[in-house]
């Protein structure tokens, strides 16, 4: 009988020394691994790039498992080197029969879909770096339609949250707030800061009067005279993913300490 080919001698190989097995399990938990880490980071308030920094470690890990498979088996003494295969069992496992050869190559393959799935889904989530560049990259094309520049921007919004305009009277501090919530798919609420009562109610209804003409949905809630806690409350009340006010309102240098310190993104138009 003819030696076979040496594709398949390498699937053999693969199979003898339990590589497809690693790759199977390994990509099915790591995906476990990931949805469990984007679940649990939001619940538990836990820094965003912890899921950043499990998926990349994770992708970095598995050609690793794999070259740890090939070269190393596990035995009662622990992990040995793997030996050459003995005469005629690359042989007998190329000559079974297709139910026991193809289950486990389909596991491999499907545990490597799911690790690459979970990665991208990870890294291209809202916060995620993938994301993250897109978004800057959507940020600045609609800052450069409004013809204002940015001075601040700290990261992009997460997942549904709202873009919150400071509306001190900039009509152009709207306009980016509502094209920035149509990118984002979010929320749009305005928060009409004026110095004291009356001046917040004319700003609200200036900007219901906006919004309106614009045909734009929105949340308006008026905010007089807002010292820098009482705005940071009314942001993480409303879960800000990101905040645009223009940096020649009145109210601005009283509130920009506190916008610096927001954990959301900050756009002041200059």
């Amino acid at each position: 009988m003819s030696e076979a080919p040496g594709y398949q001698r390498f699937f053999a190989e693969l199979k003898r020394r339990k590589v497809f097995q690693v790759a199977a399990v390994y990509g099915a938990a790591m995906f476990g691994v990931l949805q469990a880490a984007d679940v649990l980071v939001p619940a538990l308030h836990l820094p965003e790039g912890l899921i950043t920094g499990v998926a990349v470690i994770g992708l970095i890990g598995f050609p690793i498992a794999l070259v740890v498979a090939w070269t190393y088996e596990r035995t009662a003494a622990g992990l040995v080197r793997t030996g050459e295969a003995a005469p005629g069992e690359l042989t007998q496992i190329i000559t079974a029969p297709a139910a026991k050869r193809w289950p486990v190559g389909l596991a491999a393959a499907a545990g490597t879909a799911l690790l690459l799935v979970g990665g991208w889904l990870a890294l291209g989530r809202p916060g995620g770096p993938l994301r993250g560049a897109r978004r800057r990259s959507a940020t600045h094309s609609v800052t450069e339609q409004a013809q204002c520049s940015v001075l601040l921007l700290q990261k992009g919004p997460l997942a549904q949250q709202p873009v919150v305009v400071i509306f001190e009277g900039s009509e152009r501090a709207l306009a980016v707030g509502r094209a920035l919530s149509r990118v984002y798919g979010c929320r749009l609420v305005v928060l009409a800061a004026g110095s004291d009562a009356a001046a917040a109610e004319a700003l609200e209804e200036k900007a219901a009067a906006w919004l309106a003409r614009h045909e734009t949905i929105g949340e308006v809630d008026p905010l007089a005279g807002p010292e820098p806690e009482a705005l940071g409350e009314a942001l993480r009340a409303r879960y800000a993913g990101i905040v645009v006010l223009d940096r020649h309102g009145a109210l601005t240098p009283r509130l920009e300490p506190v916008l610096s310190e927001a954990d959301c993104s900050v756009l002041v138009l200059k």
